[in-house]
């Protein structure tokens, strides 16, 4: 009817209507302050470990991981504090104080993961990655999963459930 509608898109239907000329994923109407992040199981002997855990948030390459596989408008996290979140008078959060955790560095991760395990006495990471059963979860953990294999050497298994699953076994710590 000529009016404009706004609506998140799973990537499935924006590979579907990207060539478009209609079609517009402007992320100024999809970013709704949300974080997606590892959230590591602090009583796993190797994620005790801080040196891992750092080497696998390193090890992700986000931009690829918004712009191919979520497809949905999202953009790279590089701090736990989202673009766009207000930061003062006439500004956000990001641009006061800038990108200031860390980036993307494979080799800085294959070093710390190496060290990691060293201090553990062991020769690789043995995990599991809890995930939600829905179809675009899956295809983020998939991605995940291969990141950490190519650039660490580190082969998880992924682990698909409800969410109602994946949130007792994270209560659970398990």
């Amino acid at each position: 009817n000529g009016q404009v509608d706004v609506t998140r898109m799973l990537p499935d239907l924006v590979n579907r209507f990207e060539d478009n000329p209609e079609f517009k994923n402007d992320i100024r109407y999809v970013n709704d302050g949300g974080l997606w992040y590892f959230q590591f199981n602090v009583t796993n002997k190797y994620f005790k470990n801080e040196k891992i855990r750092r080497a696998f948030a390193m090890a992700v390459n986000r931009k690829v991981l918004c712009d191919n596989i979520r497809k949905d408008g999202s953009t790279p996290a590089y701090a736990f504090v989202p673009y766009g979140t207000f930061g003062g008078k006439d500004t956000t959060f990001r641009k006061k104080y800038g990108d200031t955790y860390f980036k993307e560095d494979i080799a800085q991760a294959k070093k710390l993961l190496k060290e990691g395990l060293k201090e553990l006495g062991e020769k690789n990471v043995v995990a599991k990655l809890l995930i939600n059963n829905n179809p675009q979860n899956v295809k983020v953990a998939t991605y995940l999963q291969e990141e950490l294999r190519r650039n660490l050497g580190v082969d998880i298994s992924l682990e698909p459930t409800t969410f109602q699953n994946r949130l007792q076994k994270m209560r659970q710590k398990n």
